[in-house]
This record gives structure tokens, sequence and C-alpha cells, in this order.
């Protein structure tokens, strides 16, 4: 690979831009129960999604609500503010 190839270019799979609605959905405590945030999702591949949200620290796993039909559940890959990419798990 060299220095002038794209992130894209570097992807095991190409994103699709869908700007869905979403939801990221995931466990405060156990006692405290699920807590759920509104967001929009950019884009999705078969690997992964990238979501915008609020700016709020997420835990390593979290559900991925898109359109109130389909749940996915997720790693966080990164978080850089209200960008968060996830990894299908």
């Amino acid at each position: 690979m060299t220095l002038a190839q794209t992130n894209s270019e570097r992807r095991e799979w190409p994103r699709i831009k869908v700007n869905s609605k979403g939801e990221i959905v995931y466990m405060r405590s156990v006692l405290r129960g699920l807590n759920s945030l509104p967001c929009k999702v950019v884009d999705v591949s078969d690997g992964g999604a990238q979501v915008e949200m609020a700016d709020v620290k997420l835990p390593d796993e979290v559900y991925l609500v898109i359109d109130d039909k389909v749940k996915i559940a997720c790693r966080v890959a990164r978080q850089e503010g209200q960008q968060v990419g996830l990894h299908f798990i």
C-alpha cells in the first residue's frame, strides 16, 4: 500500500451512504437499566457503520437500531466528538 492510497481504498468492505434514523442502546448498569440515544446512521458496510450523535461517552459495546427495525450488536471502534465508528459483532 502506498501513502497515496485513501482510507476508502484500504477498507475491507465498501460503505453505502444511508442517512437513516437510528438509535444507540446500551446498558448503563444492572440497577439503572438501558439507555437509548438518537443518532443518524451516515453509512453502513458489511462490517460496521458510522453514526452521528450527541457527544456522549459510550461503553465498548452497544446496539444500533436502524429505522426501528434492525437491531445490531456493535463494538465501538472509534469515537471522535459526534462521529462514532461501529464494528458489527
